[in-house]
């Protein structure tokens, strides 16, 4: 009985702390509308939502279920939706600004068999598909690679082609740069100013590809006058500087191959970086980089005591710290957060879901010295019906998009069935 006693207390003590740190916060969340995505039990969502804002029009897309959904910020009403096809659903999609594509498979996506996946371009102002391109099957959906002026670069198994963006006709085929298989799979890349960039952590070097073609630069990139540590991914790539993080370790480079900063974190076992960028408005990006930051995780054993909690970096002066779980307020809600964040205007947000009390919380935190600002617990729905598992796709990057105007400035949050736009602002 103790034990289950103990167990509720800390749930009493949670619920307390959400809503007394709610109503006293310095940090106001005001919810200006709310858009129900999934309102049966029955319907399927076949990927996690994920949101992509559009600046210049006032609005945001997003997808859920199989479907395509434009939206109104201002007025948080729908301008349009799109069920591109009854067979297939939107497995992912790209914009640039002006041009909009959608990557399509099988709604009962198959695992051991092959498919015929599509790309489909969208009018951005109606909804309508402009044209659509099956291909051949395979046992590999289609990657939105990058928007270029007249061209749509996708990725599928190994290679890269080059579509003609208004009819879709394949123009070119090109090879990604040949690497070992074992530097492929555990190898990180991304793409700055047309420029293909991919960490090779066996051989310790950086390939350097132009766009679209993927001539090289010459020789790989390798660092001068060090030993780099093993187990980096390359984490960013931006104004000619480098960085390289890994369980241990965090280097700044440059273009020239010279080390800039070469940390250690002698005080941590096991600290985690994200490896991994996402293509937003045509983009490249390292949600978990701000400013001169890069937000992570730690865990370490000292002296037969386990710790463990956040970690922000400062990569241009060669500075971090670290703050363990409860040291920070309701670290330990934080900890089991959706891996998806999102950093904007020096504020850290996270979302943390309590499916079994249809149940999720918008945590925000200054950032970067991760002081509670604000909670706020909205009811969601968490539809048990999916065709496909987590493990297969997991949390997107695309959970929030901010929008800023001369009309209106806030952030938009997709939850599990429901898209919320809130104002926020320092009292």
């Amino acid at each position: 009985m103790r034990y289950g006693s103990k167990a509720l207390i800390r749930i009493f003590l949670v619920i307390f702390l959400l809503v007394s740190i709610n109503s006293c916060s310095n940090y106001s969340v005001k919810k200006i509308w709310e858009i129900k995505v999934l309102d049966s039990a029955d319907e399927e969502n076949v990927f996690p939502m994920k949101l992509i804002p559009d600046t210049e029009n006032n609005r945001i897309y997003a997808n859920y279920a199989s479907k395509l959904l434009c939206i109104d910020v201002s007025k948080g009403s729908r301008i349009w939706e799109l069920d591109a096809d009854k067979d297939k659903a939107i497995f992912e999609f790209i914009f640039s600004g002006s041009d909009f594509f959608i990557s399509l498979i099988p709604k009962q996506y198959p695992k051991d068999k092959p498919f015929s996946p599509s790309i489909a371009k969208v009018e951005i102002q109606t909804g309508k598909i402009l044209w659509n391109k099956e291909f051949s099957k395979s046992y590999s959906p289609i990657f939105l690679f990058l928007i270029l002026e007249k061209e749509l670069m996708i990725a599928r198994e190994g290679k890269c082609y080059v579509l003609n963006c208004f009819n879709g006709e394949i123009m070119n085929e090109y090879h990604f740069p040949q690497v070992s298989y074992k530097e492929a799979g555990a190898s990180s890349w991304t793409i700055s100013e047309r420029v293909f960039y991919e960490y090779l952590p066996v051989s310790k070097e950086i390939i350097r590809a132009k766009l679209p073609d993927f001539s090289n630069f010459g020789e790989n990139l390798r660092f001068k006058n060090i030993v780099l540590p093993d187990n980096l991914g390359l984490s960013l790539v931006r104004d000619g500087k480098i960085l390289l993080t890994s369980s241990n370790h965090l280097i700044l480079g440059n273009e020239n191959g010279e080390i800039l900063k070469n940390m250690k974190f002698e005080d941590i076992s096991t600290a985690e970086f994200l490896h991994y960028f996402i293509n937003l408005n045509n983009n490249y990006i390292n949600p978990t980089i701000y400013k001169n930051y890069i937000f992570g995780n730690y865990f370490s054993t000292e002296k037969m005591k386990v710790e463990s909690g956040f970690l922000i970096a400062d990569f241009e002066n060669g500075t971090y710290s670290k703050k363990k779980i409860e040291e920070v307020k309701l670290g330990e809600i934080a900890a089991k957060a959706k891996s998806s964040l999102f950093i904007w205007k020096d504020v850290l947000f996270l979302i943390y879901e309590e499916k079994m009390k249809d149940r999720s919380t918008l945590l925000a935190y200054s950032f970067p010295d991760l002081e509670l600002l604000s909670t706020i617990s909205e009811n969601t729905k968490f539809l048990e019906k999916r065709t496909l598992d987590d493990t297969d796709f997991p949390d997107p990057p695309y959970l929030f998009a901010n929008m800023e105007t001369s009309n209106i400035t806030g952030l938009i949050v997709s939850y599990s069935d429901r898209i919320i736009f809130y104002a926020m602002n320092s009292k």
